[in-house]
């Protein structure tokens, strides 16, 4: 419903994306979804056998980890060891 106003720059599309009514769908889309979930649970698993391949003392630092809506935060933090 808001792509119209989106496109003609009425709307800003990041406000609608991240608005409170959207969170939800976009959680889900990004954490449940079947085209996203798979490629989430491979990056995860990369940054797993990464974190394991550390010289020991030596943690993994982590930039940044997503940017949104924490779908990929929740598949890779609990792979790593605190």
């Amino acid at each position: 419903s808001e792509l119209g106003p989106i496109l003609r720059a009425e709307r800003d599309a990041v406000q609608v994306l991240f608005s409170s009514s959207t969170t939800e769908v976009l959680d889900q889309f990004y954490g449940d979804s079947p085209a996203i979930s798979p490629w989430l649970a491979a990056l995860g698993r990369v940054v797993s056998v990464m974190a394991a391949q550390q010289p020991e003392g030596r943690g993994l630092r982590i930039l940044e980890v997503g940017a949104g809506t924490g779908g990929l935060a929740s598949m890779v933090l609990p792979l790593l060891e605190r």
